[in-house]
């Protein structure tokens, strides 16, 4: 689909509903004009990076450059890095959590993106655990979540970067104890139900990788799916994903 056919998809699936009209229009000119205000209200920040039309390294950079900027009481501007910093942060917060391909941010563009912001961060949230396999999940089983989030697309973001998920798991003193998902460490942000939550859902999408199984929709890329599942089937079976996984696995197995 092409930018006016995302948008009229967005209108269809009651996006906007949180809108006013004058909102609205503010939100067209960032994702058809790539607007950038100087002085943008937060829910126009939170999108920029994602709905500009520009979807380039330069562009990103500017728009960062932007917000670094603030003007004090005299209207002489000035430049913070610790705006920069909060702005990037909460940038890679919603990148980590959101498939952007329903506003035209291809897979790929996600993941140069999402390279700029984890430079020389390590993101440890339970929520981003939970999210990469609950999207891949809801991918497999082209179910969206949302009426206009990409489960449903052909590709997905969180499936497309599997090894990335590799690298968040590799990053958190998450490991497996007994039966269950243990934190051997308070580092980051991690909600009390994650392990029992996380340790179902990674069973349900290894049981789908073992048995090469999930619902064939007519209107879904099959072989997309199919890849997947048995390429992560492989990583599984010859040792190449995280330990967390393998250990995961064994037990699924048994």
């Amino acid at each position: 689909m092409n930018r006016e056919e995302l948008w009229v998809r967005l209108e269809s699936a009651d996006y906007f509903d949180w809108c006013s009209a004058s909102d609205i229009t503010r939100l067209r000119s960032l994702y058809f004009d790539g607007a950038v205000e100087e002085d943008a209200p937060n829910f126009l920040k939170v999108r920029e990076l994602f709905w500009h039309p520009e979807q380039s390294h330069e562009r990103w950079l500017s728009i960062v450059e932007q917000r670094k900027r603030f003007r004090d009481d005299d209207g002489d501007e000035h430049v913070s890095q610790s705006l920069g910093d909060e702005y990037t942060n909460k940038c890679l917060d919603t990148l980590l959590l959101t498939d952007y391909q329903y506003v035209g941010l291809s897979v790929e563009k996600q993941l140069e993106l999402l390279d700029i912001l984890l430079e020389n961060k390590k993101p440890l949230r339970s929520s981003y655990f939970e999210e990469w396999v609950s999207g891949v999940l809801a991918w497999l089983k082209s179910q969206n979540r949302k009426a206009w989030d990409a489960a449903c697309f052909d590709d997905s973001k969180f499936a497309f970067s599997w090894p990335r998920f590799y690298w968040l798991i590799d990053q958190s003193p998450l490991v497996f104890e007994g039966k269950r998902i243990v934190i051997a460490e308070q580092i980051g942000v991690w909600s009390d139900s994650f392990p029992r939550y996380f340790l179902s859902t990674v069973k349900e999408l290894m049981l789908m990788a073992d048995r090469g199984k999930f619902p064939r929709r007519p209107t879904i890329n099959i072989e997309t799916r199919a890849r997947f599942l048995s390429d992560f089937k492989s990583d599984l079976e010859t040792g190449k994903a995280p330990k967390l996984l393998l250990d995961i696995w064994a037990l699924v197995k048994s």
